[in-house]
């Protein structure tokens, strides 16, 4: 695991906050959370469909 920082508008540390607690997780959890999502469906919208699985060939 690798050390960052990262700095965060005021307003948008506050969501990140209240986010974090309303799923009971830290912060850095949440945010790890949040990334791995993003990058998951960012890598799942650029498989391309295989469209044999449609038509059953």
């Amino acid at each position: 695991m690798h050390r960052t920082q990262i700095y965060f508008e005021d307003e948008l540390i506050c969501e990140i906050k209240k986010a974090a607690q309303q799923t009971n997780v830290s912060m850095s959890a949440y945010i790890r959370n949040v990334l791995k999502k993003e990058l998951a469906n960012k890598q799942a919208s650029e498989q391309p469909l295989d469209f044999y699985d449609f038509i059953g060939l």
